[in-house]
């Protein structure tokens, strides 16, 4: 259920699990302690704030230069995604 809605409610989602809100609640800081969840994102639709381009680039940097790329690219708002 959190896999498909990241932002519902503590009470709502233990009401579907069968769980009370207290023990819902703390079985998710165990799962976000154990690294089960490892966070929650929101998806944002690039055409709502105008972006009517979308780019995939594809970058060798030299050898040991990684670092500088990922230095370069990490203050890039407009970047929503990045694979090594």
């Amino acid at each position: 259920m959190l896999a498909s809605d990241g932002r519902i409610a503590i009470s709502e989602l233990a009401k579907r699990v069968g769980l009370s809100a207290p023990s819902t609640a703390e079985r998710m800081r165990r799962l976000e302690a154990q690294g089960v969840i490892r966070g929650f994102t929101v998806e944002i639709d690039p055409r709502a704030l105008g972006y009517t381009l979308q780019a995939i680039v594809r970058v060798q940097p030299l050898p040991g230069q990684l670092h500088l790329v990922e230095e370069a690219i990490r203050d890039i708002s407009e970047l929503v995604e990045c694979n090594k």
